[in-house]
């Protein structure tokens, strides 16, 4: 097996999305001759995607929304190699998603450790779910939530990488890391291995190119050469060919152990040579650049000059940039990036090169600053500061509410529960004695354990409704577990992008810090809250409509809850419920803001899976 080459975009939560192998195919083949590719070519649902592959961007026609793709590298030992797929099951769409690949690597990687119980919070992933390989189910931490998974073959492979360095004409270097990875595995401090690790492309000034040399090639006196972590490169100057007889000027590393050894030019400073002196910090620079020293202590360096050294040494504006080579990975280097060797090589050039800045728009979070006066209710919604709280009754009895919504069967059929997993004929882990039933939820007619449904109310908000773990149905009227808050809602008079005719909604959500109570992960622990959040919609009919149903979903507790902060990684935070919000006034560049043509059809969707709908209104 060998390593496979992946193609991935950043979605707004900096989280990656790999393309499907098809496409990854076809962009690995187009990026090494062309800059641009409209993704509609490949793949029909793609129609409104392209890729910029000079700089590594995809582009939304329709909108503008920018990205940034990557181009990475897996091991043999992944997923991806393996042309297999974890997927979840998504309830509200009906349909399998994919994991990430992190996420996957790691998954597979223990599968196939034979540990079929995978803590997903305890890897590199961080997210708040196990995995049971067993049985194919997935559980969500804090709320219990359970979701189908599955691993099937992929429909096509992911292009295999070539042995070598890649270079395309565009001057985009691919570099093969799974030798390194395999080095670096000793010192992960998280354990998970080199799969979750990916190596991916820097971009390279357009008049360099890549070679790749043997390790022992000496290298001529006129070069000098900064070494490269991480990558193990090398880049090289040389300075441009005088006329007449000019004499070398060695450069000489002295020991502590007073052992003087010549190195050539190719390891100093570029700009570490001629007649002059050097100054304390170009020193420590240049020790640096040979790396450590073997008996602990940092060498120094000592330039000698020649009686014509002063008049013929290199200065910067005379380096030009001529190569990147491969160093072997346990040759003598600085901890430099390889976009800090790009920017020299193109500082060093006595011709910048050709450069094309792209724009990276910026995102408008906040409209203009509004005077009170120009702050209005909301027409036809109460204002909040008059607006009734509404509360519900806890039922604390889970045999009363289970008995309103379920039938009883003649005959156990021979399944599974879908909560505990374990055979309907049989009793639950949940249940104390050995007596326990199978029933059936009338709506649905999915069928579970009595004492496993009970458990699960008792889990909740205990407000006398269960939902459906299979399909999400709802039973009653549902509550969430959000903390106190309070939420506003008045008109500013301040337009929204695509909706020009009108004044925008702006909401404010409020929640303060504060400890988890008994229907939350963690009784009795502290959460913390980023608060407040401010939220948009247009102020015309849809926009109304949305508000209220908000309102309904706020006074039932379901914005908010609970949980694992899908940005930061924190735990025990404030995180939204999925229920999406639009938080970017004037601007789409997050995914968050308008124009989106979807989000009022999506929103609408997300309220219903809810239990919110158009019926809850008065």
């Amino acid at each position: 097996m060998a390593n496979v080459i992946v193609w991935e975009w950043q979605t707004e939560n900096d989280n990656w999305k790999a393309y499907d192998p098809h496409v990854c195919s076809a962009i690995e083949t187009s990026f090494r001759t062309t800059k641009a590719l409209k993704l509609g070519e490949i793949e029909p649902a793609l129609s409104a995607y392209e890729v910029d592959l000079s700089s590594l961007q995809q582009k939304r026609i329709d909108t503008g929304t920018v990205r940034t793709v990557r181009r990475s590298i897996f091991p043999p030992k992944s997923a991806p190699a393996k042309n297999v797929t974890w997927q979840w099951f998504d309830d509200s769409s009906q349909k399998w998603l994919p994991y990430d690949l992190k996420s996957m690597c790691i998954v597979e990687e223990e599968y196939c450790s034979k540990n079929y119980r995978i803590d997903l919070s305890k890897t590199k992933c961080a997210l708040p779910y196990v995995v049971d390989t067993v049985n194919m189910i997935q559980t969500r931490i804090d709320s219990g939530y359970r979701r189908r998974i599955r691993r099937i073959p992929l429909t096509s492979p992911y292009p295999i990488q070539d042995e070598h360095f890649e270079v395309s004409s565009s001057g985009v270097a691919a570099v093969d890391l799974s030798e390194c990875e395999n080095k670096a595995d000793d010192s992960d401090d998280d354990g998970d291995g080199d799969l979750g690790d990916v190596a991916t492309i820097e971009q390279v000034s357009n008049d360099q190119m890549v070679e790749q040399t043997q390790h022992n090639r000496k290298w001529k006196s006129k070069q000098t050469v900064a070494a490269v972590h991480g990558v193990h490169k090398t880049l090289a100057w040389s300075s441009p060919e005088p006329t007449g007889q000019q004499d070398d000027i060695p450069v000489e590393v002295q020991e502590p152990s007073n052992d003087s050894k010549k190195v050539p030019r190719s390891m100093s400073e570029p700009g570490a040579v001629g007649g002059s002196d050097l100054k304390a910090s170009e020193t420590d620079s240049i020790g640096q650049l040979q790396g450590p020293s073997t008996s602990g202590t940092r060498p120094k360096v000592k330039v000698a000059s020649s009686r014509n050294g002063s008049k013929r040494g290199m200065s910067r504006s005379q380096s030009m940039p001529v190569t990147i080579t491969a160093r072997a990975a346990h040759a003598a280097g600085p901890l430099l990036s390889p976009v800090m060797t790009c920017i020299t090589s193109m500082l060093m050039s006595p011709v910048i090169p050709s450069i094309r800045i792209n724009h990276t728009p910026v995102p408008v979070f906040n409209p203009p600053h509004t005077s009170r006066s120009g702050i209005k209710p909301v027409p036809g919604i109460r204002p909040s500061k008059k607006r009734k709280r509404q509360s519900f009754l806890k039922v604390n009895c889970p045999n009363e509410v289970v008995k309103n919504y379920v039938t009883k069967l003649k005959e156990t059929p021979d399944e599974n529960c879908p909560i505990c997993v374990g055979p309907l004929k049989e009793s639950s882990d949940f249940q104390e004695d050995n007596e326990d039933e199978a029933l059936k939820l009338k709506k649905c007619g999915h069928i579970f354990h009595n004492s496993c449904l009970q458990a699960m109310y008792l889990a909740g908000p205990k407000d006398g409704s269960i939902q459906c773990p299979t399909c999400k149905t709802i039973y009653g009227v549902k509550h969430g577990n959000q903390p106190p808050g309070h939420m506003d809602y008045h008109v500013i008079p301040h337009s929204l992008q695509s909706f020009n005719d009108c004044s925008t909604i702006r909401i404010i959500y409020e929640i303060p810090p504060g400890t988890q109570g008994p229907e939350h992960p963690q009784p009795g622990k502290k959460y913390t809250a980023n608060f407040p959040r401010h939220c948009y919609l247009p102020d015309n009919e849809m926009g109304r409509k949305i508000l209220k149903l908000l309102i309904v979903a706020w006074d039932r507790r379901l914005i908010f809850t609970i949980g694992t902060s899908a940005t930061t990684g924190q735990s025990n935070t404030v995180v939204w419920n999925e229920i999406h919000h639009k938080t970017e006034f004037g601007s789409n560049v997050t995914g968050h803001g308008y124009p989106d043509p979807n989000y009022f059809q999506n929103i609408l969707a997300e309220l219903k899976a809810q239990g919110v709908t158009e019926d809850c209104l008065d």
